[in-house]
């Protein structure tokens, strides 16, 4: 099975994280294969746009897959290479000269809310579930991440998120500025 699956039709690349069984949680391969494929599509002139969306209507991404980290970033030193893996990932779709969207339905939180918070519009199904449970790890949000969120939905909501580690519904979502458009889950494809 493909983690990261990219067609494109029309102008439009579409990829989709598939991992559904997992909640669409993020490999450390899949976050070096995502800065990968941003490089692509920023050099395919065909490509006019670029949605982001994860595979089923149960979760856009739980994150990065946790059941990594005890191997992945066991130690400060690996911690830090996994982040900047992440965080180049994050970087490459951010840099994108092409809009991106991400297509969000379901649960949305940590690392996979950090990637939908790098695209510049956020739409959403009204079954989305958004959060940044860094709290309840005992994980850091980098500065750069952090900045994202200040800059998308102001210091006061960005700190509440991040220090309370509550969910926002996809009202509440919109109410703060961070979706554009919230749709029933049955009309949002």
């Amino acid at each position: 099975m493909e983690t990261l699956h990219l067609s494109i039709h029309n102008g439009v690349a579409t990829l989709i994280i598939n991992r559904p069984g997992q909640h669409n949680a993020i490999t450390l391969d899949m976050w070096q294969s995502l800065a990968e494929l941003a490089t692509r599509l920023e050099q395919d002139n065909d490509v006019r746009v670029v949605v982001v969306q994860g595979a089923g209507d149960e979760a856009f991404s739980a994150g990065g897959d946790i059941s990594e980290f005890s191997q992945q970033r066991s130690d400060p030193w690996q911690a830090k290479i996994y982040n900047g893996k992440v965080e180049l990932a994050l970087k490459s779709l951010a840099r994108l000269s092409k809009p991106t969207i991400a297509l969000v339905k379901g649960y949305c939180v940590g690392g996979g809310f950090m990637l939908a918070a790098h695209c510049d519009l956020r739409v959403c199904g009204d079954n989305v579930v958004f959060g940044m449970p860094v709290a309840q790890l005992s994980t850091l949000v980098g500065y750069r991440d952090l900045q994202r969120f200040v800059h998308l939905i102001g210091l006061g909501a960005t700190l509440d998120l991040l220090l309370t580690a509550r969910q926002l519904n996809a009202h509440e979502a919109q109410a703060i500025g961070l979706c554009s458009r919230v749709y029933p889950l049955a009309e949002i494809g």
